[in-house]
């Protein structure tokens, strides 16, 4: 995705179309949440674990991260077109993400998901930092973090939920090694000088 991505265009134009309530063919509908998380994609039909709920099209390369922007590199952002730009976060999610054969990220079952249930994933599988949000999470779910972290911020077990479900963007694995392999030489350098 990365390479790809260098030969996009950049759009400055970063934030999805607020639009009132409208219609997919993939069983999804927007509209409000109720709550001060504005606007969610909810369930029209029911889902069963694994069945792709939304498929992931490759979008437009942008110049920086914000809100709505999907890492697709250490430095590279990208807006996917269709629904998944819309989908809220959730610390307990009932999709995941899985990159597919045109090197978007569909959104999978990982759990039933009911209809009038809203659709949610968890932002830390795609975005390895993630600064731009509220200081407080507003997913409201038991496993509740606290906030909307990247995946750098998530606890090993959570890591190790993710991957061993296959629902993560696999370049976060290399950005986790070559942070920890950085962390080790300054270790090893404080230990030195002490």
């Amino acid at each position: 995705m990365a390479a790809a991505s260098r030969n996009m265009e950049v759009d400055s134009d970063r934030t999805p179309q607020d639009s009132e309530p409208e219609l997919v063919p993939y069983g999804l509908v927007r509209r409000s949440t109720g709550t001060a998380k504005g606007h969610g994609v909810f369930a029209t039909v029911s889902f069963n674990p694994g069945d792709l709920v939304i498929p992931g099209k490759v979008g437009r390369l942008v110049s920086a991260n914000d809100t709505h922007p999907n890492q697709v590199g250490p430095n590279e952002w990208v807006i996917e077109d269709g629904f998944g730009p819309l989908v809220n976060h959730s610390c307990d999610p009932n999709c995941g993400i899985r990159l597919n054969d045109l090197d978007g990220y569909d959104f999978i079952a990982m759990r039933p998901i009911a209809i009038g249930e809203e659709v949610t994933w968890d932002y830390a599988t795609r975005n390895y930092a993630i600064t731009h949000f509220p200081s407080m999470c507003l997913c409201g779910m038991a496993a509740c973090r606290g906030l909307v972290t990247g995946w750098k911020g998530l606890s090993e077990d959570r890591k190790t939920f993710y991957i061993n479900a296959g629902f993560f963007a696999t370049y976060l694995l290399e950005l986790d090694t070559g942070r920890r392999a950085c962390e080790e030489v300054t270790k090893a350098t404080d230990l030195e000088l002490a």
